[in-house]
């Protein structure tokens, strides 16, 4: 079940109406005669079983809020007090103290056990609808696409038609950012209009400048010309005609969502670059990104040669401004195309084997670089980027265990999983990162709030911390909307027992906001752009002193 229909279910049963919410008085009801029954069978009220009545009044809190709590707190008390015998066996009765006392503690239990189950699921739903929506558009967004279930009683094989914005840029830098946000709900607006009344397609906004539409017809063609007409006219912006531009990728569902997406952003981007309207994927396109498939075969020769070298960027404890541990952030010096960037190279490797080298070598870089940091008497931890499925590989585990059978320090490594792939059984996952953790790596979810990852993840894996999403804290000053949804994860993260680390910090007025949210670490240009370790060593340095 994907984690928009478990929302959609919690919102139905707290919402209840009609027969469903009589069944589930009637089956309260029924608890709570039954723990009447246990309570006398079993001796009396001067037995322990008279606890079994808070099970019924959490219960009915989680149903039907405070005043459900306080109804069946203030009923079980009763049926519990004038009507319960202290000992069955004498008949002795109780005395009013005694059931009165009772009744108010149960009332007081249902009173806050409702208001707090209310607040926490309207917390989750809030949090999980800022994942599945674009606070753009209002349009379902990339992670709500990736948890279609899609409908086997329509045509198998629906057609995805991703349309990437191209000329919005200048005008968005010319008229500002209110302009830009007027523009792409235009788009949303003009988008809805051409796909009205049909129900073979529905509308997404997977990020600030792509569109993307989900179509259940065997003929594509129609639709793609569809949108090439609208492209055609000019857009009414502020009495401003805007003409736009965009390049469209069609791809087709094979059984693979993550595929069907990304063979779809090939098509675009090769619709781009051979200066086409649009682009329909075919298997041979794959072969046209040569370019990233020559820096994959690179790998090696870069391992071997040293290519590859360790940037470090810290993280500080907002609490007493001390530096908790730092991110080892990979570079590559390329011999022909210079500094290369891990976004050109990490996200590719991660479907080649080459992902496992690479990874052993950032860990035993960072592990040489904790020992450097010893012998100056610096204590921190290291955080490494880990793609999730290089956790299922046995030998990647066997490294991991050796390394600490040899007195490695695995307990001041920290894995930041990188989640592009969805997981699908959380407890064979959860399962996994508890036998990484038997090691002493503790873990971390990277990029929280982008719509990459959910609350499932936090709920169901046994993680230590959340990294929110520079995204949120870059508008965090002047976006009410970004504020709420740091304000919302930090909340969420605390009740789930996880500290948070707010990345992309860049000014003091940012940082202050973070530390009222209560907000446990950051990191960002504000402390120090990601260096190489001679420059972390002074930074450090440096700002010890200010301590």
């Amino acid at each position: 079940m994907s984690v928009i229909l478990l929302i959609k279910h919690l919102s139905n049963w707290t919402a209840l109406r009609g027969f469903r919410k009589i069944l589930v008085i009637l089956a309260i009801l029924i608890l709570q005669a039954g723990v009447y029954t246990l309570v006398y069978r079993t001796g009396g009220i001067k037995y322990s079983y008279s606890h079994m009545m808070y099970l019924v009044i959490i219960i009915s809190s989680f149903f039907f809020g405070p005043i459900g709590g306080t109804i069946f707190g203030i009923s079980g008390g009763f049926i519990l007090g004038p009507y319960m015998p202290m000992n069955t066996a004498t008949m002795e009765m109780q005395l009013p103290s005694n059931y009165i006392y009772r009744i108010f503690f149960f009332t007081l239990v249902g009173v806050l056990s409702g208001f707090i189950s209310h607040y926490l699921i309207n917390l989750l739903k809030r949090v999980e609808k800022n994942s599945f929506y674009s606070q753009t558009t209002g349009l379902p967004n990339r992670k709500y696409f990736e948890n279609i279930e899609f409908n086997e009683n329509r045509y198998s094989h629906p057609h995805l038609i991703l349309i990437d914005l191209k000329n919005y840029y200048k005008a968005a830098e010319d008229l500002g950012y209110d302009f830009f946000t007027e523009m792409i709900i235009a788009f949303k607006h003009s988008f809805n209009r051409l796909i009205d009344r049909n129900d073979s397609m529905k509308l997404f906004h997977f990020d600030s400048s792509t569109f993307a539409v989900l179509l259940y017809e065997k003929d594509h063609k129609k639709s793609v010309d569809l949108f090439l007409r609208f492209f055609e006219n000019p857009v009414k912006i502020r009495k401003i005609d805007f003409y736009p531009s965009a390049s469209i990728g069609v791809s087709t569902y094979d059984g693979d969502i993550l595929r069907f997406i990304r063979e779809a952003q090939i098509a675009k981007e090769l619709a781009a670059q051979n200066l086409k309207h649009y682009s329909v994927f075919t298997p041979e396109m794959s072969k046209e990104s040569s370019a990233n498939l020559s820096l994959i075969n690179d790998i090696p020769r870069a391992l071997k040669k040293n290519e590859f070298f360790l940037c470090y960027q810290p993280k500080i404890n907002l609490s007493n401004g001390e530096i908790k541990g730092v991110e080892a952030l990979i570079r590559w010096n390329h011999p022909k195309h210079g500094l290369v960037p891990p976004n050109d190279f990490i996200e590719y490797t991660e479907t080649t084997t080459f992902i496992s080298d690479i990874t052993r070598w950032v860990i035993n870089t960072s592990l040489d670089t904790l020992s450097l940091m010893e012998n100056l008497n610096v204590n921190m931890s290291i955080a490494v980027n880990i793609p999730l499925k290089l956790l299922e590989h046995n030998k990647f585990f066997y490294f991991l265990d050796d390394l600490k059978s040899s007195g490695k320090p695995l307990d001041k490594i920290e894995f930041e999983i990188i989640e592009r792939d969805l997981v699908k059984d959380f407890e064979a996952t959860a399962s996994m990162i508890l036998r990484y953790k038997a090691l002493g790596i503790k873990f971390s979810l990277d990029d929280f709030g982008t719509g990459y990852s959910t609350l499932s993840y936090l709920q169901q894996l046994p993680l230590d911390k959340i990294k929110l999403d520079r995204i949120f804290i870059k508008s965090l000053k002047n976006n009410k909307k970004d504020s709420d949804i740091v304000k919302s994860s930090i909340d969420i993260a605390h009740i789930l027992n996880l500290k948070v680390v707010a990345e992309g910090v860049e000014d003091k007025e940012s940082l202050d906001i973070l530390k009222e949210m209560g907000c446990d670490y950051a990191q960002g240009y504000y402390f120090s752009r990601p260096v190489v370790y001679d420059e972390f060593v002074k930074w450090y340095e440096k700002y010890s002193l200010t301590l």
